[in-house]
């Protein structure tokens, strides 16, 4: 048997994960009427486009990627804060700036609060 080095190993694992969950080339994130910019961090919903800052590109990536499942506070304070976590309930304004944007304006609001566990985006027909 030939020797290995574990770093190169681990590189082509992640890259096979990657490829297999669609990470490697994906320039947008779809669900419903959302569609999600990775590149430009634009947000589109009924032909209107929504500028993104950084907190709620994040966020906003972060709840398409677990759509239709719950994303835990937890979890996208992870995402955003890494291991900064931010003193409050700052999460909580930030998904207020992100629904005044994307769901404000429109009949059907995406981000659902699913209490004392974190957020969710629902399709219109759950409603």
């Amino acid at each position: 048997m030939k020797p290995f080095d574990l770093n190169i190993l681990e590189a082509r694992v992640q890259a096979l994960y990657r490829r297999k969950t669609g990470a490697v080339a994906t320039k947008f994130l779809h669900f419903g009427e959302l569609k999600l910019d990775l590149v430009n961090r634009v947000v589109e919903r009924s032909d209107c486009r929504f500028k993104l800052n950084q907190t709620q590109f994040t966020i906003l990536k972060t709840l398409l990627m677990r759509a239709p499942d719950v994303a835990t506070r937890d979890e996208l304070i992870k995402e955003v804060w890494q291991d900064d976590e931010p003193d409050g309930d700052v999460l909580r304004s930030h998904i207020y700036q992100l629904r005044n944007q994307i769901d404000k304006p429109f009949r059907h609001a995406y981000i659902k609060t699913v209490p004392k566990v974190g957020y969710q985006l629902t399709a219109e027909t759950e409603l």
